[in-house]
């Protein structure tokens, strides 16, 4: 006889792992792992220095108060009326103006800026206002060409 015979003339058969209940307990810890993670995108970071001399709560320069540089006010509040959880209104500010949007305030800007471009511009951001508004009227500033923009203080307290 060329070859081994077994018992009975059957084949040896070796022992093989069974993958099906590994792959269900990798499936179980990955699908417990997307469900225990909280996925929070952040809105965004802008490095910048608040100043810490100006703002609310400070107390008035009483020294000259005729000498003190034009400086242009933007302000930005959450419209409380119109706004929803899923779409914030935005009231926009320009001095004593109304903007309906970023895109005329930018325009405002721009004829403002190429006549005096060197006066300080003072961004206030209210709490509930979205950074994307912040970082819009920012760059509107920019393309007017302002180069001394500032942001006014936080209120202090909780």
């Amino acid at each position: 006889m060329a070859g081994k015979a077994s018992v009975g003339g059957a084949e040896e058969k070796h022992p093989q792992m069974q993958m099906t209940p590994m792959i269900d307990v990798t499936f179980q810890m990955l699908i417990f792992f997307m469900v225990g993670m909280q996925i929070k995108i952040p809105e965004g970071i802008l490095n910048s220095y608040l100043p810490k001399d100006r703002g609310v709560g400070m107390p008035e320069e009483q020294d000259n108060p005729d000498i003190t540089p034009p400086e242009v006010k933007i302000r930005l509040e959450k419209d409380k009326v119109s706004s929803t959880d899923e779409n914030v209104v935005v009231d926009i500010y320009f001095e004593q103006y109304s903007c309906p949007n970023i895109q005329d305030l930018e325009d405002k800007l721009v004829r403002l800026g190429q006549e005096l471009s060197s006066i300080p511009v003072v961004i206030d951001g209210g709490p509930d206002v979205p950074f994307s508004y912040v970082l819009g009227t920012l760059n509107a500033c920019v393309k007017a060409r302002f180069t001394q923009i500032s942001f006014k203080a936080p209120p202090e307290g909780p």
